[in-house]
């Protein structure tokens, strides 16, 4: 959070595996880093979940914490390839580069 402060950093994207477990409630997840006023956006198709034999082929828990995590104001989430356009236009508009 400090080395954060220290360079500003004010937007955190974050992707990996168990959405459930790891990228929630570990040291410097979405629940700390968003309490601590981040603004963060999860990839979603650049993560996974902990999942069942019962929910595994259509990814029930993922889906189901990332729909939460908008829901409740954790993050804002977007697809890579969206994120990487959104990203580009930013560029594009903010720079005046083509």
């Amino acid at each position: 959070n400090e080395i954060l402060k220290q360079k500003k950093i004010v937007n955190l994207i974050y992707v990996g595996f168990a959405t459930n477990l790891c990228l929630y409630s570990k040291p410097g997840a979405l629940k700390e880093m968003s309490q601590r006023g981040y603004r963060i956006v999860l990839l979603r198709d650049c993560t996974d979940a902990l999942e069942s034999q019962n929910s595994i082929l259509d990814e029930t828990q993922r889906n189901a914490w990332i729909e939460w995590f908008e829901l409740v104001g954790i993050a804002y989430t977007s697809t890579s390839k969206g994120f990487v356009q959104a990203s580009e236009n930013y560029r594009i508009n903010s720079v005046g580069l083509q």
